[in-house]
């Protein structure tokens, strides 16, 4: 927002999401906004920058608006000693986040998806076996193996969950929304599949790249007990 300061009112609030349609919803339903597309670095100089994003991408987005947004406090200073504007921030902000399940709410479709497709999710979309590991020991992902059960008879890792990707469907309830999902087949293709189905879902999803081959390879020897030795209460 690019706040009027003698009015101490937003002037202009500006927008950005990787995701199109919901930009345009948006546009539609508030004329007063300006759509900054998916690039960040507009709102981020704002006067007042608001993030809407799931928690585990909160740290990358800051990371990446951290040299454009604004060192000028005074603004705030102001708003910190104002009870009044306080109350005003803070009810303008719960009525915001109540409407924006309305939006959340309209399903992601496929065709959607790949119109939205650009560089940033066809990173976000992947992850490595280090920060995958690393991320588990935090508590932030849940590794779903969605192999066919006989793969996963044939051989399997104690602490990955198993859901056939056949059975998906009708097991997704099972899957911790507020966790990122990482989902692993021995090389990356099934997963992808399934990746791709759970962020259609409202998942935050990656696939593992180097696959369960690569991470059996990796978890070997002294790796291995010391990442086991890790999780240990």
């Amino acid at each position: 927002m690019v706040v009027d300061r003698k009015r101490r009112w937003p002037g202009k609030v500006i927008v950005s999401d990787a995701n199109a349609d919901v930009l345009n919803n948006l546009k539609q339903r508030f004329p007063i906004i300006e759509a900054a597309g998916g690039d960040p670095k507009k709102p981020a100089a704002a006067d007042l920058v608001f993030l809407a994003l799931h928690p585990p991408a909160i740290m990358g987005m800051l990371g990446e608006m951290k040299s454009i947004l604004r060192r000028d406090d005074d603004i705030l200073d102001k708003l910190k000693r104002s009870k009044h504007m306080k109350i005003f921030w803070a009810t303008l902000l719960t009525c915001f986040l109540m409407g924006v399940p309305a939006l959340a709410a309209e399903p992601l479709t496929f065709d959607n998806y790949l119109k939205s497709f650009d560089y940033r999710e066809r990173s976000n979309m992947k992850i490595g076996i280090e920060e995958m590991l690393h991320l588990y020991k935090q508590g932030q992902v849940q590794i779903i193996d969605i192999r066919f059960r006989e793969e996963h008879q044939a051989y399997s890792f104690g602490f990955i969950k198993h859901i056939p990707i056949n059975e998906l469907p009708d097991r997704i309830k099972e899957l911790d929304k507020s966790k990122i999902i990482v989902t692993v087949c021995p090389h990356y293709d099934r997963a992808e599949l399934a990746r791709i189905f759970l962020t259609l879902k409202g998942y935050q999803s990656k696939y593992l790249v180097e696959g369960l081959l690569g991470l059996a390879n990796y978890l070997r020897g002294d790796r291995a007990k010391d990442f086991i030795n890790e999780m240990k209460p």
